[in-house]
């Protein structure tokens, strides 16, 4: 069986975005940018899994929907 996967690179600090959280975390209407993306593909009913590459620094202060 065929399985699709959707890679979500978001493994860069987005220094020129301010603040100190990559960009990937910071908010927008209410929800980190990565939220909105994870919940995109998750959606999709071509897509069988999501897999994130994040900096290892924040991967254990990521939680997405």
């Amino acid at each position: 069986m065929t399985r699709t996967a959707a890679l979500i690179v978001a493994g860069g600090m987005g220094l020129r975005a301010g603040g100190d959280t990559p960009k990937q975390f910071h908010a927008l209407a209410g929800r980190p940018l990565l939220d909105w993306s994870v919940a995109r593909f998750s959606e999709h009913t071509g897509i069988d899994y999501v897999q994130l590459v994040l900096p290892e620094k924040w991967l254990a202060e990521t939680r997405v929907a």
